[in-house]
């Protein structure tokens, strides 16, 4: 496809259909699109028009990237240890709370 088809302006369901002929976008889609400033659409005569390399621009900054996680987050150290004792109260509370709500069943005593 040469410079010149990508800056001609094709109505928006023409837009559509060769810009995404697989499917997956929708001419209400596009429009959503420039309302959030994603997409250069041009209104001429009442009619919505759109170039394929307005398209290739919206769909770069649609690109969804991926986010980094935080380094501590996944550091064994930033996990505060508790003992085998904390963490059986902890789960004992967790159960009365439940067994109040009627979503547990009754505690048994340990030996």
């Amino acid at each position: 496809m040469s410079d010149h088809d990508r800056d001609t302006p094709l109505r928006l369901a023409d837009a559509v259909r060769i810009g995404f002929p697989h499917g997956g976008m929708s001419v209400a889609g596009l429009r959503r699109e420039a309302q959030r400033g994603n997409l250069r659409m041009w209104r001429i005569a009442n009619k919505d028009f759109t170039t394929l390399a307005a398209i290739s621009e919206m769909m770069e900054k649609c690109q969804v990237r991926p986010q980094a996680l935080p380094a501590e987050r996944w550091r064994a150290d930033a996990i505060s240890p508790r003992s085998p004792e904390q963490a059986m109260k902890d789960a004992r509370t967790i159960l009365q709370g439940l067994r109040k709500k009627g979503h547990a069943p009754a505690l048994r005593k340990s030996a």
